[in-house]
C-alpha cells in the first residue's frame, strides 16, 4: 500500500485524537459503583468512518504501537506493567470493531476527498 502525504497526515492526526480521547474521562455515578468511560471509542470510530478501513486501521495500529513502546498514552497509563493486558484488550476489540463497522455499514455512504 503506497501512502501519500495526506494519508500519513490523517493517520498521525487520528492517532493523536485517540490519545487525547483516552484522557477525556466521563464518570457516570450508579447506585453501587461509578462507571468510567473515555472518548477514545469516538475517535476510533471516526477514524474508521472518515478515513476508511486501511488508513483508519493504520491510525489505530500507530496508537497501539506508540503505547506499547512505553509512552503512557493509554487510559490506564503505560509502560511494561500494562503492556500485555492492553495489547490483549486492544487487539481483541478496537481493531476488529473498526474493520467490522467499515465493512458492514459504509458501502452506501458517500466518501469525500479532502
Amino acid at each position: 500500500m503506497k501512502l501519500t502525504t495526506k494519508d500519513i497526515t490523517f493517520t498521525a492526526l487520528f492517532a493523536a485524537l485517540i490519545v487525547v480521547g483516552a484522557f477525556i474521562k466521563i464518570d457516570i455515578p450508579l447506585p453501587l459503583y461509578t462507571m468510567h468511560f473515555t472518548l477514545q471509542w469516538l475517535f476510533v470510530l471516526m477514524a474508521g468512518f472518515l478515513l476508511g478501513a486501511k488508513i483508519g486501521a493504520l491510525s489505530v495500529i500507530t496508537y497501539i504501537l506508540i503505547g506499547l513502546a512505553g509512552v503512557p498514552i493509554f487510559a490506564a497509563g503505560g509502560g511494561n506493567r500494562i503492556c500485555f493486558t492492553s495489547w490483549l484488550w486492544i487487539s481483541s476489540w478496537i481493531y476488529p470493531c473498526s474493520l467490522f463497522l467499515h465493512s458492514k455499514g459504509l458501502q452506501n455512504i458517500k466518501q469525500y476527498n479532502y
